[in-house]
């Protein structure tokens, strides 16, 4: 429920953590951005070769347990199973977990690295929560396609995906085991092939060619094959030439130095703001 989505995001964001921040120098190398698909079973040695590593959902787990270690772990869900999902925490991975997060996932990465962002809803209540001077980022209904728009937010513009398939596979909908695997699939044919789906994935997969053309500067290809590394093949952007739109950072209506400087004037000053009342 959206109510207890948005209590967890006011519990996240009492925590004493670290808030992400923009990149302005961007990078000339590349990112693997690494979903769990079922064709990370098929790829996943390629990703041995990125010096910048970013995944999601189940991937890390599947990808430190073969000796590949993270450079960031993504996390949107706010249901308490994605500790399942973590596994044992690493210490040179560091957790992005957004503020809509399960306290239990918090609870999970109290001795790691953690990185607080939050997701962005222009709803009035979602904007009153959120805290000045913090960013809220766009990025669509999936973690996957939200990895996308972090990699960039960090300055990545080459971005290499893996495992975002949007299709059943071999190994079922994931590479491995997921506590919360969908069941049963529909079929969808796509300029000439059929895949195992659901409408919940083939959402995601029409989805992501909306987030990339907000990030005209950026270049992905999709590695493996699956539904949205087949549409891929077809996809032509639109919007034209643009800056990236990422997101939203809620102005501070005072600065932090205003904010000092009134305490000390209060104690020093016994004269100072108490003349309202005439």
């Amino acid at each position: 429920p959206l109510w207890v989505r948005d209590e967890q995001i006011k519990l996240a964001i009492a925590r004493p953590l670290p808030r992400i921040q923009p990149h302005q120098d961007l990078h000339n190398e590349p990112i693997a951005c690494v979903g769990y698909g079922p064709s990370l079973n098929e790829t996943w040695e390629e990703v041995k070769g990125y010096r910048h590593i970013m995944s999601c959902s189940g991937a890390t787990r599947f990808l430190l347990d073969r000796g590949i270690v993270p450079t960031w772990h993504v996390e949107v869900d706010p249901r308490p199973h994605k500790v399942q999902l973590l596994g044992e925490p690493h210490p040179d991975v560091n957790y992005l977990i957004a503020s809509t997060c399960h306290p239990d996932v918090f609870d999970h990465l109290k001795n790691v690295k953690v990185t607080l962002w939050h997701i962005f809803d222009s709803s009035e209540d979602a904007m009153r929560t959120l805290p000045q001077g913090e960013w809220a980022l766009t990025g669509g209904c999936s973690v996957g396609v939200r990895m996308l728009t972090l990699a960039r937010f960090f300055g990545f513009r080459e971005l290499h995906v893996y495992g975002m398939d949007g299709n059943e596979g071999e190994s079922g909908k994931h590479a491995a085991a997921h506590p919360s695997q969908p069941k049963g699939h529909a079929l969808v044919t796509y300029e000439g092939r059929e895949f195992k789906t659901t409408s919940s994935m083939y959402a995601v997969a029409q989805g992501v060619w909306h987030e990339l053309d907000q990030m005209p500067d950026v270049t992905a290809t999709f590695h493996g094959d699956g539904l949205i590394q087949h549409m891929a093949k077809f996809y032509e952007r639109k919007g034209g030439e643009k800056n990236a739109t990422l997101g939203f950072a809620k102005p501070e209506l005072i600065s932090s130095d205003y904010r000092n400087m009134n305490p000390q004037l209060h104690k020093t000053n016994i004269a100072f703001g108490v003349g309202g009342g005439k």
